[in-house]
């Protein structure tokens, strides 16, 4: 054996030779899943969505809210948007307002 690690390529075409059989499953397994990903995004690719239906809002906030907000997401290790959603669906269950 050489010193020169082999490429994939390389691999393939030796196992053409050695094992047909195993080759044709191979390729024919590349092939089925090239040809689903052709032309798009592949399937599951990226983040899941968290939420069906996400509205972009701006709105003023203190200072000192906002800071809250950033102390409590990164202490809980979740986003900004997920705390301030969490505390409104608290609040808005809760029967002091």
């Amino acid at each position: 054996m050489t010193s020169k690690s082999k490429n994939l390529s390389e691999i393939m075409q030796e196992l053409k030779k050695i094992d047909p059989e195993s080759y044709e499953q191979i390729e024919n397994n590349v092939k089925k899943r090239v040809e689903k990903i052709r032309g798009g995004a592949r399937f599951g690719a990226g983040r899941p969505k968290i939420y069906p239906v996400r509205l972009k809002r701006a709105y003023e906030l203190e200072e000192e809210t906002v800071k809250i907000i950033e102390e409590i997401a990164k202490e809980k290790h979740v986003s900004k948007n997920q705390v301030i959603s969490i505390a409104i669906n608290h609040l808005s269950r809760c029967k002091a307002f």
